[in-house]
């Protein structure tokens, strides 16, 4: 369907094509938006500016059926959906919680943790070598601890002779400290 502007004269100035969407009543974003019919959903996976997994949205229908659960991004909040979701929250928290025990115990182990190892020194009393979270590490699974390289925190490798404190930092923020003795090899 088209409208123009006709002149005095009968001629068409300016045809305008119009689609039916175009034609419909002028109404504001808000009315527009309660006429859609809406879904509840639970994300799948997180979808940005909409949620993270496990959300519960309200979406529209059309975006529902057409985007979202069409690419596995959601499925439809049922009543069986819904409980499977509550099961799976209760799950993964026992389980984050039995974590944290976990390390909260190794915390209790490797605090206090005494640890030597040697240097080799040069005449004039320089080091060869130094003494590197890898080396740590080795020393620490010689004694029975398994941690990452990333959990020991030094900002440089140890040069020097003596003792020294080595902050450990464990996940969920838990940091322990053990001595490391660095001796004069023979």
């Amino acid at each position: 369907m088209w409208r123009g502007r006709v002149s005095n004269n009968g001629n068409i100035i300016k045809p305008l094509f119009l689609s039916q969407r175009q034609m419909a009543p002028i109404t504001t974003g808000n009315q527009r938006a309660e006429a859609r019919p809406h879904m509840k959903i639970i994300l799948q996976k997180d979808v940005s500016a909409l949620g993270k997994k496990g959300d519960i949205k309200n979406v529209p229908d059309g975006y529902a059926r057409n985007f979202l659960i069409k690419r596995g991004l959601a499925i439809a909040a049922t009543e069986k959906a819904m409980g499977e979701l509550e099961r799976q929250k209760t799950s993964e928290q026992h389980k984050k919680e039995k974590e944290f025990a976990q390390l909260r115990e190794l915390s209790k182990k490797l605090n206090g943790l005494a640890l030597k190892t040697t240097l080799k020194l040069g005449e004039r009393g320089d080091a060869f070598g130094s003494v590197s979270p890898a080396k740590i590490i080795s020393l620490m699974e010689e004694k029975g601890f398994h941690i990452g390289k990333s959990n020991i925190a030094l900002e440089h490798p140890i040069k020097t002779l003596g003792e020294h404190k080595v902050k450990i930092k464990l996940e969920h923020g838990l940091e322990t400290e053990i001595k490391l003795t660095i001796e004069k090899e023979s």
